[in-house]
């Protein structure tokens, strides 16, 4: 039988009863985490072991320090961030089921919850959470849950990662907004009842502090706190926050010991390795971006983002890079109707014989501008279906059926094979380099693309269609139409021929 330790607990006024739990309205799961202060000196392991981490390499990403030191020696008194998983019921946040204690000789539940824990719980939350009737008795091996505070609720209508902050003696409401990024009067709202005077702390008060992080578009349970990171993918992604703009941006990690797979899968766009952009424009840029994995590959997908609206994220409300726009549904349904634009320029010269316009890839040496270029380039899966020009003589019965007249040249029905109606252009003044067109590639094809739910909107953003003969510069559009005539996307690509 093991020995049971007669706990006498000294209620006094140093002794905190109070519960340190933060408020939580949102019944759901996220990531938690707390600033422990560390009592004596010891190592990154030592306190893996005592939070129920599974690797260190927890700990060096929420820190923020490198992969390679997971040998690093922690001092007395150093503040080292603990992540952990969370979970809210009943209006309140605590850890989800973990860590856990194992007690030992001379333990008792204030001297657990005040010095191995730093004060982030108290006796009585302790005892309650483990069914203790009464905590003046547990036994030595006895495993303990120690429910750490935390909370899954947006603040100001934004995701945040709830950090538990152990106040410095003497600091105030205001310095501790101040360093952490937010404003004294959402502290005190989060933290209602629990302050007594904002601008004298007790030492060891525990804060709920709001920590901005960086989501992920792509992933969305992937919330990663600002100046830290998050290994994913079996630790083969490592996804960082970027302090200035909240950019998350993923990576292939290196120097990391990988889980459940023999090696890490590919990470490839094209020509793009995982993190890696081009700029379209001025304003706008594709990025091989991370979109989570499965149990065989690392999921990964091109995506445009607005430089333009990071580098004026400070001067007015944020807007969300990933501008979607889709094609609203009417009572009647949404359908498909692609139009197709095809621009010639003034002089065709003398084409060769139909047999002879072979249909090639797209000759990127060919482009107008290296804009083109690292558009077509980069978008792998998403490459566009090209066209024969006989095929577009058939498509419109050799341009003889005229529909009318528009900016830059004459419009011409026709109808693709599956039936569907096109409507050809053809150039008759052109000018520019194609810089401006190749803006509305980019601008309208990260409309459509990054619009999930909508099954029209991924065939649009994979519906580029493009037109090769010898010596004749050709530009196409594609269009869709609602029918409810809510919407219309149009989405253009260029070739040089």
């Amino acid at each position: 039988m093991r020995p049971i330790l007669q706990l006498n607990l000294i209620f006094s006024f140093f002794l905190s009863a109070t519960s340190v739990t933060f408020r939580c309205t949102t019944p759901a799961t996220c990531q938690g985490m707390i600033g422990y202060v560390s009592p004596n000196t010891t190592t990154l392991s030592a306190i893996k072991d005592l939070f129920g981490l599974e690797e260190v390499y927890s700990l060096l990403a929420a820190n923020s320090w490198p992969t390679s030191d997971s040998n690093r020696s922690i001092k007395a008194g150093s503040m080292v961030r603990i992540p952990f998983p969370c979970s809210c019921s009943s209006g309140t946040g605590i850890s989800d089921r973990t860590p856990y204690y194992t007690v030992k000789m001379d333990d008792g539940l204030d001297y657990i919850a005040r010095t191995i824990f730093r004060e982030f719980v108290t006796y009585r939350e302790i005892a309650a959470v483990n069914n203790i009737p009464d905590p003046d008795v547990i036994d030595v091996g006895q495993e303990l849950w120690i429910p750490l505070p935390c909370s899954c609720d947006d603040v100001d209508g934004a995701r945040v990662v709830h950090y538990g902050h152990a106040a410095a003696a003497g600091s105030s409401v205001g310095q501790i907004a101040e360093e952490f990024g937010t404003t004294e009067a959402t502290l005190m709202t989060l933290n209602n009842g629990r302050i007594l005077d904002p601008k004298d702390l007790q030492a060891g008060e525990v804060l709920d502090v709001p920590l901005k992080a960086c989501n992920s578009f792509t992933v969305s349970s992937l919330l990663v706190p600002n100046g830290s990171y998050a290994l994913t993918a079996n630790n083969c992604v490592q996804c960082s926050c970027n302090l200035n703009d909240l950019g998350l941006k993923c990576t292939r990690a290196q120097g990391v010991q990988v889980t459940n797979w023999a090696q890490c899968p590919p990470t490839q766009c094209g020509n793009l390795s995982l993190g890696e952009s081009v700029n379209l424009n001025t304003c706008w840029c594709t990025i091989c971006d991370y979109a989570g994995y499965n149990e065989r590959r690392i999921l990964i997908v091109l995506t445009n983002q607005s430089m333009c609206t990071r580098r004026n994220a400070d001067a007015g409300p944020k807007v969300n890079i990933k501008i979607i726009i889709g094609a609203l549904s009417g009572a009647s349904g949404l359908f498909l109707a692609c139009i197709v634009f095809v621009f010639l320029i003034k002089r065709f010269g003398k084409r060769t014989n139909d047999s002879n316009n072979n249909v090639k890839a797209f000759s990127l040496r060919q482009c107008p501008t290296k804009n083109v270029k690292a558009f077509l380039q980069n978008y792998g899966s998403l490459a566009p279906k090209q066209f024969r020009y006989s095929e577009l003589k058939r498509m419109t019965n050799s341009f003889k059926d005229k529909l009318g007249e528009g900016g830059y040249g004459d419009v011409f029905r026709g109808k693709l094979k599956d039936g569907r109606l096109v409507a050809v252009k053809v150039l008759n003044n052109s000018k520019g380099n194609g810089e401006e067109f190749i803006n509305e590639v980019a601008s309208i094809a990260e409309q459509v693309m990054n619009f999930p739910t909508s099954n029209a909107a991924r065939r649009i953003g994979r519906g580029f269609r493009f037109v090769r003969e010898t010596s004749v510069p050709v530009k196409v559009k594609i269009r869709l139409d609602s029918s409810s005539s809510v919407a219309t996307n149009v989405m253009t690509a260029t070739s040089e021929l």
